[in-house]
């Protein structure tokens, strides 16, 4: 279960890439520039079976060939989605508690419904509503082999997993803002349903073959019937979704519902409404509390990589930005002095008729000219102690430790450095290193990193100065 968030500093990453996995299909989707672009291949009977891999040598083999159909090599990011059978959900309500009980008392509650024994789960929660009463929570999980078979699939591709999620968890974020319970419906060859309450969270799922006359109908009357008797409360809203949706929504006219396509589909299809939202989705860091991600922590190193490549465009953005504003400064001070000896030419030949009003018109000038040209020096020289201090933590960090971030600030003359270290034994010299090198002071190493051993993601703060010997 998660920690506290210990990589707030990390921001959210979006692939704008998704491949989907079902039964009977794979299908991958891109979003370029908001234009939605989906390519899929089917399945033969028996490559996947309710969510297992039967053979992983030939759903790789269709994987590859979706990749020629979409005529561009699967490569780099991308979120995941698995086929719902075996996922686990639940809701669970908890009386205020301190969040470091949090994570003991979801697992509590949930222990006893479980499919598979606990350590052959992997589970994920977030918090979805709080309030006087205390804490809301969706929790998901699929058993641990059936996420390796999906993510080392991807992997043999160079396919590097940042999310993966079920069916249903994509419906339950469609649905978190609706504020209403409701029915919501991906129509598809393998239909799922799922019914949301208020809060957002999924209370009920359901998974059908379209094909089958009737069934959906039946499926939805079920919903309804047991979402009553849980939470005595009926449900008045059906949204639709997916592919086949327009084909479906005749069959559910006789219901008492209020059927019709999500708010979003007002800008987005409402076939590829799922499809747009998981290669959308913004990814938080697999520590987040708000958010379910069910990649394995041994495979977090997708998302870790995905946000340092982002921070690496968006330092190189701001450094161009940086150099452009200096560049501006730096002619309109050219500019100046430019206007000022025009100026001062001008004064000369006014020197000989009044040479008093001259000499308080040069002192004016030159003293202008020495304030730009102090303002110039200054914004020019923060780049060299910045430099130095980068220079210098670069030069101390050993090779094995691959690093995600580094910022650092004048004013306090502080920073933080961010990554992931293979073992506690590089992390641990990585700081001896520092604590040793006149540039670093007040090295902070949060305690928790010593829960993990191994791929150990870590956030270092310090204070920085720059050595006398250096500073001149």
């Amino acid at each position: 279960m998660k920690p506290d968030n210990p990589l707030a500093h990390y921001k959210t990453v979006i692939t704008h890439k998704a491949v989907i996995f079902a039964d009977y299909q794979i299908k991958f989707v891109q979003v370029k520039g908001g234009h939605y672009q989906a390519e899929t291949v089917d399945l033969p009977d028996g490559l996947i079976v309710k969510g297992w891999i039967q053979d992983k040598q030939s759903v790789t083999a269709k994987l590859m060939e979706l990749g020629k159909l979409s005529h561009q090599q699967l490569s780099g990011e991308v979120n995941l989605q698995v086929p719902e059978y075996q996922t686990f959900v639940k809701s669970v309500f908890l009386a205020n508690l301190p969040s470091s009980n949090l994570p003991e008392a979801i697992l509590w509650k949930v222990k006893d419904y479980l499919p598979l024994p606990v350590d052959q789960m992997h589970l994920d929660w977030a918090l979805v509503k709080q309030d006087d009463k205390g804490h809301h929570f969706q929790v998901m999980g699929l058993p641990q082999k059936l996420l390796n078979q999906y993510i080392e699939i991807c992997s043999q591709l160079d396919l590097r997993v940042v999310a993966v999620e079920p069916p249903s968890l994509t419906l339950m974020r469609l649905s978190r803002e609706w504020q209403h319970p409701a029915i919501v419906i991906e129509a598809e060859p393998t239909v799922n349903l799922v019914a949301t309450s208020e809060a957002g969270t999924v209370e009920l799922t359901a998974l059908g073959q379209l094909k089958q006359t009737g069934l959906l109908t039946s499926l939805v009357q079920d919903l309804l019937g047991y979402y009553q008797d849980k939470f005595n409360q009926q449900i008045d809203h059906c949204y639709v979704v997916g592919s086949q949706s327009s084909q479906v929504k005749p069959e559910l006219q006789k219901l008492k519902l209020d059927i019709t396509d999500p708010p979003e589909s007002s800008k987005i299809k409402a076939e590829e409404l799922t499809g747009y939202t998981l290669a959308e989705k913004p990814v938080a860091p697999p520590e987040d509390p708000h958010t379910i991600n069910l990649v394995p922590q041994a495979y977090h190193q997708g998302y870790y990589q995905a946000s340092s490549d982002k921070q690496k465009r968006e330092l190189i953005k701001i450094s161009l930005l940086a150099l452009l504003i200096l560049n501006l400064v730096t002619v309109y001070f050219l500019g100046q002095v430019f206007v000022m000896r025009q100026r001062q030419t001008v004064s000369q030949a006014e020197q000989n008729r009044n040479t008093s009003l001259s000499s308080i018109e040069q002192g004016t000038q030159a003293g202008r000219l020495e304030a730009q040209a102090k303002l110039v020096t200054q914004v020019a020289d923060i780049r060299p102690y910045t430099g130095q201090v980068i220079r210098q933590l670069l030069s101390l960090t050993p090779d094995s430790i691959r690093l995600g971030s580094l910022s650092v600030t004048l004013d306090p003359r502080e920073g933080v450095v961010s990554g992931i270290a293979p073992t506690q034994q590089d992390l641990l010299q990585f700081k001896q290193q520092l604590e040793q090198d006149a540039y670093f002071d007040d090295i902070g190493l949060p305690v928790n990193v010593y829960e993990i051993q191994q791929n150990i993601p870590f956030s270092i703060k310090f204070s920085w100065q720059i050595p006398e010997t250096n500073s001149s």
